[in-house]
């Protein structure tokens, strides 16, 4: 089973029947489970999955994947809300009708599973999201569940140690790379997370964007300068802080809670 996604796997099996699996668009934060899930369709309908990331579809690229679909193929689509306007078009047919429209002539398409991914559904036009039958929302992993994944990969790892990984993490695959790399360096939990600039739970990336909005707001382009990283991986920053109720956003921008503020203060870095 599936740690923490139990409801989800069962309602995967339930439509597992289904000739072909209905399209099915999952959503929720990088790293929490969405290509898992998907394999494990794959697995329960005995189908092939063909694998593709939204930003490396061209319009032919995807037109010559449509055209060779095998009866009851899964396609997943990676970064879904990313697709070209022009390319996504092309999906609306064959999604709907299974058929597709090339050059005014109309060619019959097998049964086949459109599964998509996201971490943007916001971004996601109307008329994509209205034909997936199925949207799903990854939810949160809880300390004890992320903990748990993490004892099952590393065995070596006491119920104590696993926990404070799994603190510092807000996903499965952060907790999995996190437990690989303190496995690595053959030191007890707590001098690893310290030597892999881990404190109270929270990444050096994590502390320095709470330390740069401390005072004033600033925008995701500017805190991106700052931290060098891409806007979205400030944006998954973000998320994760204001899930532990250290930041929030309002009217006047981003700020740390009282929480954050304590937080900060017992991260000190030396």
């Amino acid at each position: 089973m599936l740690i923490g996604l139990s409801k989800i796997v069962e309602e995967i099996d339930l439509n597992s029947q289904s000739k072909p699996f209905p399209h099915i668009l999952f959503t929720g934060p990088r790293g929490s489970g969405k290509t898992t899930l998907s394999n494990y369709i794959a697995s329960k309908t005995k189908s092939q999955c063909i694998s593709v990331n939204a930003p490396s579809l061209d319009y032919q690229k995807l037109q010559s994947i449509l055209l060779t679909l095998s009866k009851n193929t899964i396609l997943f689509v990676d970064e879904i809300h990313r697709l070209h306007p022009k390319v996504e078009e092309l999906l609306y047919h064959p999604m709907e009708t299974r058929e597709l429209l090339l050059s005014g002539m109309t060619i019959k398409m097998p049964q086949f599973t459109l599964i998509g991914a996201t971490t943007r559904p916001d971004l996601i036009t109307r008329p994509l999201v209205s034909r997936f039958k199925i949207i799903i929302q990854v939810p949160r992993y809880s300390v004890r569940q992320l903990a748990q994944m993490v004892k099952n990969q590393f065995k070596t790892f006491s119920r104590r140690d696993c926990i404070q990984i799994a603190r510092a993490a807000s996903v499965p695959r952060e907790a999995l790379n996190l437990g690989y790399r303190i496995s690595m360096l053959q030191r007890d939990v707590p001098t690893a997370l310290k030597f892999l600039n881990y404190k109270e739970g929270l990444s050096k990336l994590e502390r320095d964007y709470m330390n740069y909005v401390k005072y004033e707001s600033k925008s995701v382009g500017t805190l991106s300068a700052l931290l060098l990283v891409p806007e979205p991986s400030v944006e998954d920053i973000e998320e994760r802080l204001i899930h532990l109720g250290l930041v929030e956003i309002g009217s006047r921008g981003r700020k740390l809670t009282t929480k954050g503020l304590l937080a900060v203060r017992e991260a000190v870095d030396d």
